[in-house]
């Protein structure tokens, strides 16, 4: 049982569970993000929850004068676990995914800086957050108290060279601009919101993979949907929607004002749980029919609430009281049917899926001039094939007897099939995609086809940055060649080499291609 915290003077102290320490990884301070913040915190918090639980309850004390202390109380003497003034605190905050953890992010500032992450673990997402407040307080205290002194109390700024201090009524007046601002984001809802959501519904799955996310959606009802977090951008979250004959997949931004679906101009929740809630009960985009959409409860929800999720009843004819996409898939209903209607059927049905999107919320190119190019492919293909079958043999018409009326003169050999290399399949896809003014192709219209290839996210990531060493974040039509033949190496069961890629040699496996 924890006590509650208390303070005594200025100093803040509480009881926790401390979960570990972890040093800070990767991180190189820049102009604009001198410190580690949140993204690296959870990163952190990942590393630890993957090693061997380890818990000690200690003491939590935090002052502007003292800085932030750790005691176990459990050795005799007591053992101090950290001991960090309040300018070398460089973040603390909650853990979203566990609201009940925080971590406080200490170290030294400067180019030879090192940071190292501290977890703890509060008996409730309150205390935690009374923990993150505290810290903040003292932080503020201190700078305060520096101002202070450095300006020599009420010493008047001119002649010191400094900026001048603004009055309490300034003070007053640029709070409120900076809230205005921030509500200016928010939705102040005009009615009571029906659909309750916690973090431990089945929606939320934070660890799971994309695909395995992908394949029980595969066969779910309109409006379904996971919230996992995103695998490319740490600290931000995935949702998966199923819009009908797709997949959709976009992103939720995650920052201190809270947290936003889509851009940064969207609507501002401050928990992620509101912003799942909102949009159950409000439609965000049409489905694959053009029907405005909304996120669907689970049953459970449904019968606590009486909404029935999903936007407008979707023309598939799902049934609007079934479960959730882990519950049994809905069957055909094909009886007294002809084998051609059965097929005409399935066809139209939520069975027949399209391809996935990414994390982020973008839309995948146009494949209808794809399509078409391998479809002229494919008919140079069958022509041969039925060449190569001929029974008058050695591939070559025979000529008719010239005395017969109905001679048919024999055609022109049939031109031999274009070979299929990495190159080839290269200009079909960078014919089909748009391209800048230096005739090169984007980052984000080209990762939705390179997905087809079925590689995972990180070995894609790889090939790219080999490929693209200036860091252009785009591609010409000669490295989008070598990519191919890198994801060929791959798929093939080799390293990929960017030394020994040969863009003649045999074409990857992407899907569509």
């Amino acid at each position: 049982i924890f006590p509650e915290p208390h303070v005594v003077g200025a100093m803040f102290t509480h009881q926790v569970k401390y979960r570990g320490c972890i040093q800070v990884a990767n991180f190189y301070p820049e102009p604009h993000q001198p410190r580690p913040g949140l993204i690296e915190a959870n990163q952190c918090v990942k590393q630890c929850l993957a090693q061997v639980k380890q818990s000690t309850v200690v003491v939590l004390s935090i002052s502007a004068d003292s800085g932030i202390k750790c005691v176990d109380t459990s050795c005799n003497p007591a053992r101090t676990v950290m001991k960090n003034t309040v300018y070398e605190i460089a973040h603390c905050g909650v853990d979203v995914s566990r609201p009940k953890m925080f971590t406080v992010i200490v170290g030294s500032k400067g180019e030879k800086s090192q940071f190292f992450c501290h977890i703890f673990k509060a008996e409730s997402k309150e205390a935690a957050s009374r923990v993150t407040v505290a810290v903040a307080n003292a932080c503020t205290k201190a700078f305060q108290d520096h101002k202070a002194k450095k300006g020599g109390g009420s010493k008047s700024p001119s002649g010191g060279g400094g900026a001048k201090p603004r009055s309490a009524e300034e003070e007053a007046k640029l709070k409120k601009m900076r809230e205005m601002r921030r509500q200016s984001l928010k939705k102040q809802p005009t009615k009571p919101v029906k659909v309750v959501c916690k973090l431990t519904d089945s929606w939320f799955q934070p660890s799971a993979k994309r695909e395995i996310i992908n394949s029980k959606l595969k066969n779910a009802r309109v409006g379904d949907f996971y919230v996992r977090e995103s695998s490319t951008q740490v600290g931000n979250y995935a949702i998966s929607v199923q819009t009908g004959k797709n997949i959709w997949t976009g992103l939720i931004h995650h920052s201190d004002d809270g947290f936003q679906l889509g851009n940064t101009k969207a609507l501002l929740f401050d928990e992620l749980t509101e912003l799942i809630a909102y949009n159950m009960e409000n439609t965000f985009m049409n489905d694959d029919y053009g029907y405005p959409m909304s996120l669907r409860p689970n049953k459970k929800q449904e019968a606590a609430s009486g909404v029935a999720g999903g936007g407008v009843p979707s023309p598939s004819g799902g049934d609007p009281s079934g479960g959730w996409p882990d519950d049994d898939d809905e069957e055909l209903n094909v009886a007294g049917m002809s084998e051609a209607q059965q097929f005409e059927a399935f066809m139209n049905s939520k069975h027949v899926m399209g391809p996935d999107s990414s994390d982020e919320d973008i839309d995948g190119p146009d494949m209808s001039s794809v399509n078409a190019a391998l479809g002229h492919l494919d008919a140079v293909q069958k022509e041969v094939e039925a060449d190569d079958f001929n029974p008058r043999g050695n591939g070559a018409v025979a000529a008719a007897p010239v005395d017969d009326p109905f001679a048919v003169p024999a055609p022109a050999a049939t031109p031999a099939a274009p070979v299929k290399t990495a190159t080839t399949q290269a200009q079909t896809i960078f014919a089909a995609l748009p391209k800048d003014e230096e005739n090169c192709l984007g980052g984000n219209d080209i990762r939705p086809v390179l997905m087809g290839c079925g590689l995972e996210m990180a070995d894609l990531g790889a090939i790219w940055m080999e490929v693209d060493q200036d860091r252009r974040g785009k591609i010409d039509l000669e490295q989008l060649a070598m990519i191919i033949c890198m994801i060929q190496q791959k798929q093939g069961g080799q390293a990929p080499d960017l030394a020994s890629v040969d863009p003649n040699g045999p074409p990857a496996t992407i899907a569509g291609y």
